[in-house]
């Protein structure tokens, strides 16, 4: 498991990035917006599914692959609840006739949260990270949360989850993870 060293340093990244989410979406929505760590944990990747067990719906998340001076992925996650309360914010008005559009307003708050994130970790490492624009997928938490543990279970030791809130805007339990490649 991380030591307590590393769990500062990711603490202090996470501190940093979600006070630039704040003030990027209090902006962006021309409101206050506090964006809140509520937990930090590190895993094995099998025990993925397990943060999920008060999710029995649909899920719905952003996947980027990072690249350059630290590889892996970054995943958003959150219940469908919490993303149409989100993407309402963002577009004030989504009926079921516009899922396109619910889907590119969860893509930019990703890009929104994920950037921040990235960035802040690059700077406090003093590295270069790069990472692809989001990729919006919506379905059951497990054919998600499975697919991603069959993946990563032969190629990752421990990823890295942040617990966010956006208090402001009553959003709660968004999940976000970093799996950084084992080299």
């Amino acid at each position: 498991m991380l030591s307590q060293k590393i769990i500062k340093i990711l603490r202090a990244v996470g501190d940093k990035a979600a006070e630039k989410v704040a003030t990027t979406l209090s902006i962006m929505l021309n409101r206050k917006v506090n964006v809140k760590i509520s937990g930090l944990i590190s895993l094995q990747p099998e025990a993925l599914l397990d943060l999920f067990t008060t999710e029995k719906r649909e899920i719905v998340v952003a996947i980027s692959r990072i690249s350059e001076g630290l590889r892996g992925f970054a995943l958003l996650i959150c219940p469908v609840s919490e993303a149409s309360r989100l993407t309402e914010y963002l577009v004030h008005e989504i009926s079921a006739d516009h899922e396109e559009i619910y889907e590119s307003a969860f893509e930019e708050f990703s890009n929104i949260v994920l950037g921040n994130f990235i960035s802040e970790m690059a700077n406090m490492l003093g590295i270069t990270i790069f990472y692809i624009k989001p990729q919006v997928l919506i379905d059951e938490v497990n054919a998600i949360i499975d697919g991603i543990i069959a993946f990563l279970s032969e190629l990752q030791e421990e990823v890295y989850v942040y617990y966010l809130n956006f208090e402001d805007l009553l959003v709660n339990n968004i999940k976000l993870i970093i799996i950084p490649e084992v080299t």
